[in-house]
């Protein structure tokens, strides 16, 4: 959906709004309004939003070593683990680690 379609939907929400809110303020206390409100369409996604989606989604080195610096501050009993982890993963250090295993590294890391 373009920003501007959308933009006109959300416009056309808001004037709805107003005239139902003027409609309510300017009614007496003794007479009933009856007033529904509009569920708005779901928006379908374009594969263009998802891939951004995606690629935001996707973990860093620096994912993996903010995980790591934090389980290793709360408990210096991770570190044997997390040292344990990189090994099973071939890498010395977290830049050595393929960027293809850093959601495994991650998940194995945030399980300590």
């Amino acid at each position: 959906m373009s920003l501007e379609l959308e933009i006109q939907r959300l416009t056309a929400a808001i004037e709805k709004l107003n005239s139902n809110i003027a409609l309510v303020l300017t009614t007496p206390a003794t007479q009933v309004v009856n007033v529904q409100a509009e569920t708005p369409e779901p928006v379908q996604e374009t594969s263009q939003v998802e891939t951004e989606q995606q690629k935001t989604a996707t973990v860093t080195h620096d994912d993996v070593q903010s995980a790591i610096l934090s389980k290793v501050r709360a408990s210096m009993d991770n570190k044997p683990k997390v040292k344990s982890i990189l090994s099973e993963f071939k890498a010395a250090k977290v830049s050595d680690i393929d960027a293809a295993q850093l959601t495994n590294v991650l998940s194995k890391v945030e399980a300590l």
